[in-house]
């Protein structure tokens, strides 16, 4: 696969031959919903002719204006996309742009460097469920076998301050979201985070395992984290109710020209 070997990131750790043909049958896969997704969602704009390398900017281009012709005044904006795409460092930048965080729940473990209550509440799996049994979440989904939530009680006291704020997400929770808020006629925006490439989203997952042998690189975790990811490219093309779970895409090739495309919108 010669786009792989040509990024220094993902060449210096000696993938080996059968890592290499995994990684193309994904990146094709990738390549693939991308053409399906646009085809979907801009028909008119459709052409074989156009090279993969630019969908995502295409789609961000032509879904943006959608985005503020159909949505008014929101008071949440829901940030969707896979593991690596960025979605923390841009939500970083949006709350130093005075948008508030909602704090998710999990029922993961709490890294060293992360603060119960600003960067997660942090639940046991046993106190997670006792919460969804109550009903006590608005959406609830397991990510890599670990339990995130979005607190009804909070959520709700968030819209009724009628004060933008953001939801680090995915499809599933802005369906979530929309069965909740459309039944109060209630605007939201949801958006996908897209990387500038399948390229540039493994070499991001990739830098995350610091510390492996090379021979483990493309262990189960990360294998399981790009599949994850095709799974949410597919998820943002889909429709509930014959209304687009996601509204527009956002390229993140830039973390402050990606924030400036999201202010545009909202």
């Amino acid at each position: 696969m010669k786009s792989l070997h040509k990024d220094s990131r993902i060449s210096k750790l000696r993938l080996t031959d059968n890592d290499i043909k995994k990684l193309s049958g994904f990146e094709k896969e990738w390549e693939r919903t991308l053409r399906l997704i646009f085809r979907s969602r801009f028909p008119h704009k459709y052409s074989r002719s156009i090279t993969s390398v630019r969908i995502p900017g295409l789609l961000e281009r032509l879904s943006i204006p959608e985005c503020r012709y159909n949505h008014g005044k929101n008071v949440l904006l829901n940030i969707a996309g896979p593991s690596g795409v960025g979605k923390g460092t841009l939500g970083l930048k949006l709350e130093r742009k005075g948008i508030q965080r909602f704090v998710r729940t999990t029922s993961r473990p709490r890294r060293t460097t992360e603060r119960n209550g600003v960067d997660y509440i942090f639940l046991n799996e046993k106190q997670f469920k006792k919460m969804q049994t109550n009903n006590a979440f608005l959406s609830a989904f397991a990510t890599y076998g670990e339990w995130r939530g979005i607190d009804h009680k909070t959520f709700w006291q968030l819209i009724r301050n009628n004060k933008l704020f953001y939801i680090d997400g995915c499809a599933q929770t802005s369906k979530d979201i929309f069965k909740a808020l459309s039944a109060k006629g209630l605007p939201y925006l949801s958006l996908f985070i897209l990387p500038p490439s399948f390229q540039e989203l493994v070499a991001r997952l990739l830098s995350r395992t610091s510390g492996e042998k090379e021979k483990d690189i493309l262990n189960r975790q990360i294998l399981r984290r790009i599949r994850s990811a095709l799974q949410h490219l597919r998820e943002s093309g889909l429709k509930y109710r014959d209304t687009n779970l996601i509204h527009g895409y956002i390229l993140n090739d830039s973390v402050d020209r990606a924030v400036w495309s999201i202010l545009q919108i909202i």
